[in-house]
């Protein structure tokens, strides 16, 4: 009893479905990891509604639930995806079911600096010291900082990837084929690649928020 347990409950077709019991030993971890949701949706989508209802019932029956979090779907080089509103979300929903700890599987485009992977990280770390911070705030700030005179431009194409993702309506997997990205059309690939340019010219004088 003076030793802690983890246990991985992960996929639902293995152990992410809670045993029906009363009530688990106060020294059982177990780490929820939902890797089987619609990664274009947070947890209050009808969607991923299977997957919350199983975290809530995880907190019911356990003192101390941590949750495994997939910020990004794999599989190859990461397409332009709009995925901080669904994080902000997920991490209120995860402090309201009970979660008491986290561990991000933050590995996708993160090394490379790909799409808005700096962003999520920054985003992430300040959600973790209080869930209930301004999360549009969040992202002005980091805007501001890591882009300068672009930063109206880029939170303007950050808006336009977070409607793509709300369009989608297919489910998003772990491992999605580009096919599956409905926002890249031609349109909004020549629109964005405009505005790249654009936002280039704007930062030319500071070689790093031009980097």
């Amino acid at each position: 009893p003076e030793v802690y347990v983890k246990s991985l409950v992960y996929r639902k077709e293995q152990t992410q479905k809670p045993p029906k019991v009363e009530r688990l030993p106060d020294n059982l971890i177990p780490i929820f990891a939902p890797i089987d949701d619609n990664f274009a949706a947070d947890w209050s989508h009808p969607s991923n509604k299977e997957t919350y209802n199983d975290l809530k019932e995880w907190c019911r029956l356990a003192k101390n639930v941590w949750v495994w979090y997939y910020p990004n779907p794999y599989g190859g080089n990461q397409p332009p995806l709009g995925n901080i509103e669904r994080i902000a979300n997920d991490f209120r929903l995860m402090k309201k079911a009970g979660v008491t700890g986290i561990f991000a599987e933050h590995d996708v485009g993160v090394t490379e600096g790909l799409g808005f992977t700096e962003l999520q990280t920054y985003l992430m770390l300040k959600l973790m010291q209080d869930t209930e911070q301004d999360a549009e705030r969040i992202v002005s700030e980091f805007m501001e900082a890591q882009y300068g005179k672009a930063a109206p431009m880029m939170r303007q194409y950050l808006s336009e990837l977070e409607a793509c993702r709300k369009e989608m309506r297919t489910f998003l997997p772990w491992n999605p084929s580009f096919a599956m990205f409905t926002g890249l059309t031609p349109d909004n690939l020549l629109k964005w690649e405009k505005d790249f340019d654009k936002m280039e010219e704007m930062t030319a004088e500071n070689p790093e928020t031009l980097f």
